[in-house]
């Protein structure tokens, strides 16, 4: 009876194994009648196209030392503005409520700025006759009045130089004029920039279903193709954003 038993459970398989075999078989039978292209060829398999695991025993896996990779940060300091008063930019927390002066859909959150950048260049020339040493300096000032967040009063000064006369003092030369003081009070630019669709918004309290961004005073225009144009000049101008046609969906 013990023969008869052991002959019967040599003849079955058991199902699981049965199945795996199966499916090996198929694999082996796919590898063989791999297709390829006529311009490719196998390679054959070479061990030493694989390096083996990187080795962490002498540096054991610290934990500690996974949450510093991100949670070890600190806040790194950036420039602010010479000036700041009413809302900052870029600064965290929440926001203070807005003042309902031109309609509750289009809040004042009024802020000014004033930042730009202070340029000096120290130079010695000697053109044979005349040994000169200079030292020049421009200042660019921009004035940044945010009303709402859409609006905005600007303007630029340059009260450091003129007519591309800059403020020097030359610390090596014949003449006994060795100074200039060129100052500049004069605006360069001054406009008023906004959006049509957020002001009727703010003024009618239902939201407008048009975009029609525009400004208008002194404004900075730049040309560069084939003509170079930098000036400023009194005007307006606006701009019509893109547009979806539905016929085209």
């Amino acid at each position: 009876m013990s023969a008869q038993i052991t002959a019967k459970k040599t003849r079955t398989l058991p199902p699981v194994l049965g199945a795996a075999l199966a499916v090996s078989l198929a694999f082996a039978a796919q590898a063989a009648d791999v297709k390829m292209d006529d311009s490719a060829k196998p390679v054959e398999h070479s061990p030493t196209v694989f390096k083996p695991d990187p080795d962490y025993k002498e540096t054991p896996y610290s934990p500690e030392a996974q949450r510093k990779i991100y949670g070890g940060k600190s806040a790194v300091e950036t420039p602010r503005p010479l000036f700041e008063a009413g809302r900052k930019q870029y600064v965290s927390g929440p926001f203070e409520e807005g003042i309902d002066l031109v309609g509750r859909k289009n809040l004042m959150f009024p802020g000014m700025s004033i930042y730009g950048d202070w340029r000096t260049a120290v130079a010695y020339n000697d053109n044979g006759g005349t040994e000169v040493g200079r030292v020049a300096t421009r200042l660019n000032l921009d004035v940044d009045l945010k009303l709402t967040s859409t609006e905005r009063i600007h303007a630029f000064l340059r009260p450091l130089d003129q007519a591309g006369n800059f403020t020097r003092f030359d610390f090596s030369a014949d003449d006994e004029d060795q100074g200039e003081l060129v100052a500049d009070g004069n605006l360069e630019t001054l406009f008023f920039e906004g959006d049509l669709g957020s002001i009727a918004t703010g003024l009618s309290d239902e939201y407008s279903d048009f975009d029609l961004p525009f400004a208008l005073g002194l404004m900075p225009l730049l040309f560069q193709n084939g003509v170079w144009l930098e000036d400023a000049f009194i005007g307006a101008a606006f701009t019509i954003p893109a547009r979806n046609s539905k016929a085209l969906d």
